[in-house]
Formats: C-alpha cells, sequence, structure tokens
C-alpha cells in the first residue's frame, strides 16, 4: 500500500513537473520582455525626435565645413595610391594571423 502511495505522488508530480515545463516555453512568457523592449524603443525615438526639434539651429559657415582633423583642405582627397601599399598591408594581416594560429596549434 506504501509502496503505491508513493509511485501514485511520483507519477502526480512528475506530471505536475512536465506540465509546468510544457507551458513554461509559450508566447505569453515573452510578453513583459516584448512590452519592455517597445517602451524602450518608443522612449528613444521620442527623445531624439525632441531634441531634433526643441535643440538649438545655428548653422553656420564653420559648422557646415568638412572637418579635417584641424588641418585646412589641400587639394583633392581622390588621388591615386600605389597598390603595393595595399598589396604589403594585406600580406602582413595575413601572415599575422597565419603566425597566431601556429603559436596556438603547437
Amino acid at each position: 500500500m506504501l509502496l503505491y502511495f508513493c509511485k501514485s505522488i511520483e507519477t502526480q508530480f512528475m506530471q505536475f513537473f512536465l506540465l509546468q515545463t510544457a507551458q513554461s516555453n509559450t508566447a505569453a512568457n515573452y510578453l513583459p520582455i516584448a512590452i519592455q523592449l517597445i517602451f524602450a524603443i518608443g522612449f528613444i525615438a521620442t527623445m531624439m525626435g525632441l531634441t531634433h526639434y526643441l535643440g538649438p539651429k545655428r548653422n553656420t559657415k564653420e559648422k557646415l565645413q568638412n572637418f579635417e582633423s584641424g588641418i585646412d583642405i589641400k587639394g583633392n582627397a581622390r588621388q591615386p595610391m600605389a597598390i603595393k601599399y595595399f598589396l604589403v598591408a594585406i600580406l602582413f594581416v595575413l601572415f599575422d594571423v597565419e603566425v597566431i594560429f601556429f603559436i596556438l596549434t603547437q
């Protein structure tokens, strides 16, 4: 009788546990995360919109000019460059990564 009672409790517990795990992976459980994500995106969009519309707009000649690290612009930036430079850079990266893999495999 005691063995039957223990088996009955064990099966009820297992059924309860299995039902809990089966129900725990539903889309409704992710609803709070979705709501929080919607509020976060809404807050960010609202703040960015408010700062864009309410912020100062002082477009001067100096602000609209391209920034070149404090150096005055001289000529065109689209000048041809030797392919040897890029070839050396690519080969350096290639062999550098290869040496790292050789060191890691030893």
